[in-house]
């Protein structure tokens, strides 16, 4: 290994060199980063000398597809309210936290080099349909769950029509989840119900039994929203059944069984079971303490603080509601809604801490501008 320290000696040294060799020297540092590099562990530093290397030695479709690895794990882990992820992978990520103006970037230089490739020869049509439909799944779901619904439908029916071309089940599979969020969180059982069907359907052809619970679960959902709490209970068992079939496979997915749980307890909540209701919010609560699951675990907190709140027991709503927050503004993972400081807003003001609950009205009004 020869080390100049100087500057103008190394680059001196490094444009004598011919582009050919150049470019074998750029491809043999890449191999070797890539030794170190986990997508487990965010390290945009290390990503970033990756890509350089990549664009150096002018393996432009290897440089796309470091992107398009960073972006899974970055919108599955920073974006998605509730990960389809196995307890193993997610328990060994380091917690990546990126702001939206992070991703974004990620997004629009993955969909920048996708259209700088589009005329290499080196890449088969079938081959670019596979990254194509990749990035643009990728960033419909980004944008669902961002209420970015317009822009979120472009992305994911290119990609949906680039899978059902090539036969990508796979991406056709996390379309369809990125839609039965969309119809979630717009409110629309009727069309949360056909997605869930068609969810089903692929899922069990393709043997991903992890996305056939999923999609029971967003049956669930359809009746939820429709009322119908009696088939919604009957659907969330059934979602936990399936989890705990896999479980005993070797495949856990601890937070999907979880989250069936949560719906449960809110049937219960609202029935007026309060503490039937309250059992199942501290199951998912103390499991997620117990894994050390981060995920979700301010999503369970805060139900159990609103159900203290409506059987007016303040000191348990604090309890509750100052660990939720704390999780949630630790970045260690997971979403809330704008319910969570609106709780927070009452639990302060109860205390008698005006100043407190104002800052907490104050960050519930970002999560009411920022998402649709």
């Amino acid at each position: 290994t020869w080390h100049f320290i100087h500057d103008k000696v190394r680059v001196c040294i490094y444009e004598s060199i011919s582009l050919s060799k150049r470019e074998e020297l750029h491809a043999k540092a890449a191999d070797v980063l890539n030794k170190t590099y986990s997508v487990r562990s965010w390290n945009p530093t290390l990503n970033a000398m990756l890509c350089h290397h990549y664009v150096k030695s002018g393996q432009r479709v290897r440089e796309l597809r470091q992107y398009i690895q960073e972006l899974i794990f970055d919108i599955t882990l920073n974006h998605d309210i509730f990960p389809v992820v196995a307890d193993k992978v997610l328990l060994s990520c380091s917690s990546p936290f990126s702001s939206r103006e992070d991703s974004e970037a990620k997004i629009k230089r993955t969909v920048e080099i996708l259209e700088e490739i589009s005329t290499r020869r080196d890449v088969s049509a079938e081959e670019y349909a596979s990254l194509e439909a990749s990035c643009f799944e990728l960033a419909g779901g980004y944008h669902v769950s961002w209420g970015e619904y317009e822009k979120g439908k472009i992305y994911i029916n290119r990609a949906i029509k680039l899978s059902e071309a090539y036969g990508f089940t796979e991406t056709h599979i996390h379309c369809l989840k990125h839609k039965a969020y969309m119809y979630i969180q717009t409110e629309n059982p009727e069309k949360l119900r056909l997605a869930a069907r068609e969810l089903i359907k692929l899922a069990k052809a393709a043997d991903m039994m992890h996305y056939v619970a999923t999609s029971v679960r967003f049956v669930g959902m359809s009746f939820l929203m429709s009322g119908e709490m009696d088939m919604a209970e009957k659907m969330f068992v059934h979602t936990i059944k399936l989890f705990e079939n896999l479980k005993m496979t070797g495949r856990s997915y601890t937070l999907g069984s979880l989250i069936a749980n949560c719906y449960i307890g809110e049937i219960y909540r609202m029935r007026g079971e309060y503490s039937k209701a309250m059992s199942y919010f501290l199951y998912c609560v103390e499991t997620t303490e117990k894994m050390g699951l981060y995920w979700g675990r301010s999503y369970f907190l805060t139900h159990a603080a609103n159900l203290a709140f409506d059987i007016g027991d303040y000191g348990m709503m604090a309890l509750y509601i100052d660990k939720a927050s704390s999780f949630f503004e630790s970045c260690q993972g997971g979403r809330c809604g704008s319910i969570l400081y609106s709780l927070k807003a009452v639990s302060e003001a109860h205390k008698g801490r005006m100043d407190l609950a104002i800052a907490a009205l104050s960050a519930g009004e970002i999560f009411l501008r920022s998402v649709a």
